[in-house]
């Protein structure tokens, strides 16, 4: 079992949004990483253009709301609800409201030649 305080959190602090990663978890053939992100009110990240990565990315909404463009789609998202970013798929969020939006977010890479 692996337990991570917000002491030993690695949290990064961008003028728009804070990012935190709390457990960086790698074995075998997979990679997983789990942190939370909080966007602050009228934000989007990245700033311009899109964000790609090389994982899996999946997130549950803990408070307020967020609008993602994943891929072609336009998506709203608001507490209580997951979404799922396919590796390699380009994307952006939005937090147009006047609250923070707080998520929990999980990173899933395989490693070459790596099943799940």
């Amino acid at each position: 079992m692996i337990i991570v305080d917000e002491e030993k959190a690695l949290i990064e602090d961008f003028e728009t949004y804070i990012m935190t990663t709390g457990i960086d978890y790698k074995k075998d053939d997979i990679e997983v990483v789990i942190g939370t992100a909080e966007f602050k009110p009228n934000c989007r990240v990245p700033e311009e253009g899109y964000g790609k990565h090389d994982f899996d990315e999946y997130s549950y909404v803990i408070s307020g709301q967020i609008k993602a463009k994943i891929g072609n789609s336009y998506v709203n998202l608001k507490e209580g609800e997951f979404s799922y970013i396919p590796e390699g798929e380009k994307h952006y969020s939005e937090n147009k409201s006047k609250e923070n939006c707080k998520l929990i977010w999980v990173k899933v890479k395989k490693k070459e030649g790596g099943i799940l």
